[in-house]
């Protein structure tokens, strides 16, 4: 069980990691 709750956080730690340097590289290149 504490493995399947570690996975999970492993997870959306990747998600949110993606998911700022997608914004930065969104807001380096376009200009909204």
């Amino acid at each position: 069980m504490t493995l399947l709750i570690a996975a999970g956080a492993l997870i959306a730690l990747l998600s949110l990691t993606q998911f700022l340097v997608r914004r930065s590289m969104d807001d380096g290149q376009s200009s909204n």
